[in-house]
């Protein structure tokens, strides 16, 4: 099993206005320890580009400019660990999104797909926004790498 990194904790990652990560000590430690274990979802390149875009529009073309390096850099260092929203996803997302509104919980689209994704290939989600997930009762662990607990 590896663990299918949330966008919010991939966004730790991105340099601040400084050009430093803002990621705390504890979290990079996680992710260099978990390396080879570690995937992203299409939508979170999907969710950060869209970001990106946004500043850029709204006339931070340096800071765009940046984070899109730096997301670059991201996309070519995961590769082939990059996994796609493809049918299978599709087939658990939309399982997922029913059995939420059966029990009267309306999560959002991008977290349903998120979990979609790591329950569809045996992943752990490592997220900081664990109750955003826990109305899908998903089948595989949650773990919020930034409360320090390695």
């Amino acid at each position: 099993m590896g663990w299918l990194l949330d966008t919010n904790i991939v966004s730790q990652l991105a340099p601040g206005r400084t050009g430093e990560s803002k990621a705390p000590l504890h979290l990079a430690a996680w992710l260099r320890k978990n390396s080879e274990g570690l995937f992203l979802s299409a939508l979170s390149v999907v969710e950060i580009t869209a970001g990106i875009h946004k500043l850029r529009r709204a006339g931070a073309d340096r800071r765009a400019s940046d984070l899109d390096a730096w997301f670059d850099r991201i996309v070519a260092l995961y590769g082939d660990k990059i996994v796609p929203l493809d049918a299978k996803v599709g087939k658990v997302a939309g399982r997922l999104a029913d059995e939420a509104r059966a029990g009267g919980r309306n999560p959002g689209l991008a977290d349903i797909l998120i979990a979609a994704t790591a329950q569809a290939h045996g992943h752990g989600l490592a997220t900081d926004n664990q109750k955003h997930f826990a109305p899908l009762n998903l089948t595989v662990p949650l773990f919020n790498p930034l409360d320090g607990a390695l």
